[in-house]
């Protein structure tokens, strides 16, 4: 650690409770939660990081404590890094300027805006604000975590049992 002064943290948005949405999250046409707690406004709410990545089998880490958010991403698996402390993401060469407001953080969970979270991951996210749906459509191939074969549907569909093992 550095003996210098810190720089003061980017100001996130502060969660409200009395501004609880749940949603239903659809990815491809699947129903993978009826219960996505996000918050804020309807059409641009603060959706939880680790929360969705981890129902859509990303291969990305949230640390709320450090502010921050690791992984890798798309079918070139690009080095995802969020500093929530320095307001900046790098997405491969990317760099993502996070204004302030646009993520919030709790002690387990980092929030992003909508708008947000489509620039750091591989997803385009619809949302109707009547049905409470966040509709996720993959913007590229294979953005899933290590050692699974496909997303989650398609990896419901192609699991197998394996074979018992040989003596």
């Amino acid at each position: 650690m550095s003996q210098g002064t810190a720089a003061a943290a980017p100001a996130a948005a502060v969660i409200d409770p009395d501004a609880l949405l749940l949603f239903s999250v659809d990815l491809q046409g699947l129903t993978v939660t009826e219960g996505l707690a996000a918050y804020g406004a309807p059409d641009d709410p603060l959706i939880p990081i680790a929360e969705l990545t981890r129902l859509l089998e990303l291969d990305v880490d949230v640390h709320p404590s450090e502010r921050r958010i690791t992984g890798r991403i798309g079918e070139a698996r690009r080095a995802l890094v969020v500093d929530l402390g320095a307001n900046l993401a790098r997405i491969g060469p990317q760099e993502v300027t996070i204004a302030a407001g646009d993520f919030a953080v709790t002690p387990s969970e980092i929030y992003a805006r909508k708008t947000l979270l489509e620039q750091l991951l591989p997803l385009k996210i619809s949302v109707d604000e009547n049905q409470l749906t966040l509709s996720v459509t993959p913007t590229e191939k294979r953005p899933y975590r290590r050692g699974s074969s496909a997303w989650p549907s398609a990896r419901r569909t192609a699991s197998r049992p394996r074979p018992p093992k040989r003596s």
